[in-house]
């Protein structure tokens, strides 16, 4: 996962930086999607790498500004204020 996640951002992560939430099965558009769910907590904030091809754009989001976008219902469930331990204040 750690790989996927260097080429998708274009940025090492160290393995040290991420932590497993759970996997999540949900129906969305018409299919059945499988994800694993990851919190990355870089050092420092890397700016993402936009290829503008599968990245157009990109930028950090606060949990409670992400809430107020069109999030699939894993990333949905994900942002809502008691799911997990982050406050909302710290995206």
């Amino acid at each position: 996962m750690i790989r996927g996640i260097a080429e998708e951002i274009g940025s090492v992560v160290d393995s040290s930086e991420v932590r497993f939430i759970h996997d999540a099965e949900f129906y969305c558009r018409h299919r059945y999607d499988r994800v694993s769910l990851l919190e990355w907590h870089p050092t420092e904030r890397p700016g993402p790498r936009i290829d503008h091809r599968e990245i157009i754009g990109a930028r950090w989001f606060l949990r409670g500004e992400a809430r107020q976008l069109r999030l699939p219902p894993h990333l949905i469930a994900y942002c809502e204020p008691s799911a997990g331990a982050r406050d909302a204040d710290h995206g």
